[in-house]
């Protein structure tokens, strides 16, 4: 993107934040910030801060320690963040909800960049909150109000749009689901519950015909899709066109974040499978597939599959299942076979000939016996 056109770049700079390439560098912006002693003391206890809340705390405790540290950790971030937002202001109405606001960074963008709206920004750490409401007097903007304030406490308000950034990972119910290797959509189901009473949340705060604008940081797998599964649910319709995976770096480290709307209509029409099994663009020839592009291809074969021909599970000494290994026919062809291998570092998912079927199932076979030398407990899967 051209440096003129790089909104929030521009935004960067305007507010002094540089983001750091490494936990070097940041240290060295905190330290020419804060001086020596404070920046020793935050990296500390943020590195070693498991309580998200209790971080947020720490790192808002002033105006410089909270613009200076998120800048430089989220600084790209937040960067490609503007950048996405500024290319589809169109969707922001005028009254905007900006849900778990931090230090204000990106409530700040939105009332510099959409001076005819109103944003109303809360968050539940009461140091963020006044961190931002301290850069928006810097700023001189006045389309902006800040509350200290829990989602489920707002009361029955609604709004034009519901900005939602970074969230989802903090209001997750059950942090506890190990992988169980089944069908995508029933893993879908799994972890879509897990979040199905914040999604409600969000979604109860947008207006009839309103929009949820979400970006969060995650992956295509069974997580996203639970939910949008959930905002379907919900009766808010996905726009495919908009949706964006941002590539930033955070502190040296690639990360992703996923830029989706949804408008509140009648969402019965809108497929949201569709639109997952899109994300995923396979040529006519292929044949073997890997991680959950090959989970989608094993959901959209399911209806064509017969009996199971081998099928094992592996479970570590505690129970947990770490794998599995399963051959099917097909229901209406005899000269291809369905070949799943997954574990807790790949899957992989291939079509092969039926020829093939007595080497893989002599492979199958050696690998149970060599995880059972290893301590693992194998069980065969009951079709």
């Amino acid at each position: 993107m051209e440096k003129e056109k790089d909104m929030g770049l521009r935004y960067l700079m305007e507010l002094g934040i540089r983001p750091a390439r490494d936990k070097k560098s940041m240290y060295t912006q905190l330290k020419k910030q804060l001086g020596q002693r404070e920046a020793d003391r935050l990296m500390e206890q943020v590195w070693q801060e498991s309580d998200v809340q209790r971080l947020y705390d720490v790192k808002n405790e002033s105006y410089e320690k909270g613009i200076t540290f998120s800048g430089a950790y989220d600084g790209d971030i937040y960067r490609k963040a503007c950048n996405w937002i500024a290319r589809n202001q169109d969707v922001f109405g005028e009254t905007i909800l900006d849900v778990g606001c931090d230090c204000g960074i990106m409530s700040c963008f939105l009332a510099k960049l959409l001076p005819d709206s109103h944003i109303t920004a809360i968050d539940r750490t009461e140091n963020a909150v006044k961190v931002a409401r301290q850069l928006a007097e810097t700023l001189q903007l006045h389309n902006i109000s800040f509350l200290h304030a829990d989602l489920a406490a707002l009361g029955e308000q609604t709004y034009d749009t519901v900005f939602s950034m970074r969230t989802v990972h903090e209001n997750i119910a059950n942090r506890d689901i190990q992988p169980s290797f089944a069908p995508l959509l029933e893993q879908a189901q799994l972890y879509g519950n897990t979040v199905a009473d914040y999604g409600q949340l969000l979604a109860g705060k947008v207006k009839a015909g309103g929009t949820l604008v979400s970006i969060e940081r995650g992956e295509k797998n069974p997580m996203f899709l639970g939910w949008l599964f959930d905002l379907h649910e919900n009766g808010l319709a996905l726009h495919w066109q908009r949706y964006a995976e941002l590539c930033c770096t955070a502190v040296g480290k690639q990360t992703i974040l996923q830029a989706i709307t949804a408008v509140k209509k009648d969402a019965e029409a809108d497929n949201v499978y569709a639109f997952w099994c899109s994300l995923f663009p396979m040529a006519a020839d292929s044949w073997l597939f890997t991680g959950w592009e090959g989970e989608t291809v094993l959901q959209n074969l399911l209806p064509q599959l017969g009996s199971m021909l081998s099928g094992y599970q592996f479970h570590t000494k505690d129970g947990d299942i770490c794998g599995k290994y399963a051959v099917w026919k097909f229901e209406n062809r005899g000269d291809a076979i369905v070949y799943y291998q997954g574990s807790t570092e790949k899957t992989t998912v291939g079509i092969y000939a039926a020829s093939l079927l007595p080497e893989i199932q002599r492979q199958i076979k050696q690998l149970c016996d060599t995880c059972q030398k290893q301590g693992l407990v194998v069980r065969k899967i009951m079709d």
